[in-house]
């Protein structure tokens, strides 16, 4: 988690000092040592459940799903969505192939991924909760480098260096987690976790153009120990009340969902800040009007400070452009206001689901345990 969070400054320090292509090609030599890592530390167990058949009709559908999901995700805006005839035909293809993947899973004896473990709760509202924090995190890595580099003039390093500081509070918390989980119920913590990711976002609703370094430092500090504090419980939770038997398919497909809800929202927040940005512009721009005096006064002030330097025409076009200029800034401003106040509202409003976990069953075997350990123990000895 800590080096998911470390991605956007160590791309920004890629970005600016070599080649774009080198943040995808990384990744090979880690991808190199982690395989390694993972064949001389990790051992195979003999009593691993085999295997017997591949769902290839699963696999096929689940890869055509995803493949397609991805094209629409990454073209849909610049080709305005379903106003685009490929895009609607291959849309409707990946409803179809889900829809098939679901189908085939549920009717499989042998499935790809055993959907059936939605049915546990503690799954349930784990996966939920996993793929939203992975929605909040996602579209901030996503949506303050935009506004950083777009807006505010930073380079690529300098807005990874914006985001660092949640890598700080990350690993510190990551130090105090466990003796936390400890103390208190996992549920508080996560509730305490959403409520710091709500009040991290809350910090962007007061953006303006003038805003300083610090300014954004402040809520990615917030936003490490929210995230923390919400990972980790979520994860002993999650898979705690599934059979051993089944903890690599609810691992898979826990990871599936968290993936793909981060796929999606990547595209979401940007469709979404491009979406409001045109509403507003459709509002602002009744302010430039002859009727407004306070538009009257700006470009009279402008355009005599063009005419300092070229003809009145002239003069007057620059001072159009520049007025317009400056609504399309404002505009866009105030769709990330938009955005961030969506993703705020979403993290708070998420805080009861935490309460919905059940905690009782461990309880209970505990209990079990006891119960039959005293029947062994002799009467005498009691």
């Amino acid at each position: 988690m800590v080096f998911a969070i470390l991605g956007p400054t160590f791309g920004g320090f890629i970005v600016d000092n070599a080649d774009w292509q080198w943040i995808y090609l990384v990744n090979i030599p880690v991808g190199i040592l982690s395989i390694s890592m993972v064949h001389a530390n990790i051992e195979e167990l003999e009593t691993r459940k085999k295997v017997k058949k591949t769902d290839f009709l699963g696999m096929i559908s689940l890869v055509l799903w995803l493949l397609s999901m991805q094209v629409v995700l990454d073209k849909g805006q610049q080709y305005n969505w379903f106003d685009c005839a490929w895009i609607s035909w291959l849309a409707g293809f990946l409803v179809c192939a889900l829809v098939f993947f679901i189908i085939r899973e549920l009717e499989s004896s042998a499935p790809l991924i055993n959907l059936r473990l939605f049915k546990d709760r503690n799954f349930l509202i784990g996966t939920i909760l996993s793929a939203s924090v992975n929605m909040i995190v996602f579209s901030s890595i996503v949506l303050v480098p935009q506004f950083l580099q777009n807006m505010m003039g930073y380079t690529a390093i300098l807005s990874g260096y914006a985001l660092a500081p949640r890598i700080v509070s990350c690993v510190l918390m990551m130090l105090v987690i466990n003796s936390l989980m400890k103390i208190f119920d996992n549920r508080i913590l996560i509730a305490i976790g959403f409520f710091f990711l709500g009040i991290s976002i809350l910090f962007f609703i007061n953006l303006n153009l003038s805003v300083s370094f610090i300014y954004i430092a402040i809520p990615q500090v917030l936003m490490g120990v929210g995230v923390i504090l919400v990972f980790i419980p979520v994860s002993a939770l999650v898979l705690g009340t599934l059979p051993k038997s089944e903890l690599t398919n609810g691992s898979s497909l826990h990871n599936l969902c968290k993936s793909t809800m981060t796929a999606v929202i990547a595209s979401v927040a940007s469709t979404l800040v491009a979406r409001h940005s045109q509403m507003h512009q459709v509002y602002l721009v009744e302010n430039l009007s002859n009727f407004n005096l306070i538009f009257q006064q700006k470009f009279a002030s402008l355009l005599s400070t063009f005419m300092s330097n070229a003809s009145s025409s002239y003069a007057a076009i620059k001072t159009n452009s520049y007025m317009y200029k400056s609504l399309l800034t404002q505009s866009r401003l105030m769709a990330y206001v938009d955005v961030f106040s969506i993703f705020a509202l979403i993290a708070f409003l998420l805080i009861p689901l935490a309460f919905l976990f059940n905690t009782e069953h461990k309880h209970k075997d505990c209990h079990k345990h006891k119960l039959i350990v005293l029947k062994q123990i002799p009467g005498d000895k009691i």
